[in-house]
């Protein structure tokens, strides 16, 4: 298990070999996981620790970069235990349902942002 146990009734979250291959093949990752904080940072640190890849988090919930720098994530401000490293997060994104244009905006501007730092070689 990669993330704590709490006695609670909750879905197992897990990847096939070619599901992390595939993820792999990309240049960024761009990921939502829902809304339970306590949930969806151990779900991404399962995916960045199989993959090096820089990743922008899109969740519902407030998040920072120290909720993942605590689970021994790595962020573009603090190298942790994954190869992979959560490089952009936009909060407020309910799944299912219409994003905002201000929101969408801010999710063009951070994977313009880190596709440019990655061909610069930043996060390599």
């Amino acid at each position: 298990r990669d993330a704590p146990s709490s006695g609670g009734h909750a879905a197992t979250f897990g990847l096939e070999h070619r599901e992390i291959d595939l993820i792999g093949r990309h240049k960024l990752l761009l990921e939502h996981h829902g809304n339970v904080k306590a949930h969806f940072i151990y779900k991404l640190r399962f995916v960045l620790k199989r993959v090096k890849i820089p990743a922008i988090v899109l969740c519902q919930s407030p998040v920072s970069f120290e909720d993942f720098e605590a689970v021994g994530v790595s962020t573009r401000n603090k190298e942790g235990a994954t190869p992979g490293k959560v490089v952009g997060i936009v909060s407020e994104i309910v799944r299912s349902e219409s994003v905002s244009q201000e929101k969408l905006n801010e999710i063009v501007s951070k994977v313009k942002s880190c596709l440019r730092e990655i061909e610069q070689g930043k996060f390599t």
